[in-house]
């Protein structure tokens, strides 16, 4: 079972963001707002204290450049969803390999897409990691061996 998603909006406008939290609980509850912001300088903060797994950001914020505050982030162990007023993603937002772009106002099926897109990314990610640990790989290797060991002396071999 995977662990409920934490989620951070960073948004500046109030009402997009009330809007996006109500749609994230109806289409999957278990989702966890960590926290929100109208400020991409108080956003970036939340994202060092919160590590969401996924920050929905507005690419159109009043009071700085989002895409600068992602470009400082050296280690971005989260997933990133773009909210535009319209269908503007330009390619400065694709090099932060964006999980999706989302029009606000937002439309249930495209969240439930997006949702359905972030589960297994984070899935992938999950196993990713799992294979890479040693200890792992050790007892893998370790219940392999004794299954050897089992079917050599039921097999007499």
């Amino acid at each position: 079972m995977i662990n409920p998603i934490k989620a951070l909006i960073i948004e500046s406008d109030t009402k997009n963001i009330s809007s996006l939290v109500k749609l994230l609980h109806k289409v999957n509850p278990t989702i966890i707002i960590s926290a929100t912001s109208t400020t991409v300088a108080l956003g970036e903060q939340l994202i060092y204290q919160h590590q969401p797994d996924v920050v929905f950001i507005s690419i159109e914020m009043l009071d700085e450049n989002p895409l600068k505050m992602l470009d400082s982030i050296r280690d971005k162990g989260f997933e990133i969803v773009y909210l535009t007023n319209g269908n503007n993603c330009s390619r400065d937002c694709c090099k932060h390999h964006p999980l999706d772009c989302l029009p606000i106002p937002i439309e249930e099926h495209k969240l439930r897409t997006t949702l359905s897109s972030l589960y297994c990314t984070i899935e992938q990610h999950s196993r990713a990691k799992l294979i890479e640990n040693p200890l792992y790989l050790n007892t893998n290797i370790t219940i392999h061996s004794i299954l050897l060991r089992f079917i050599f002396i039921e097999l007499n071999i």
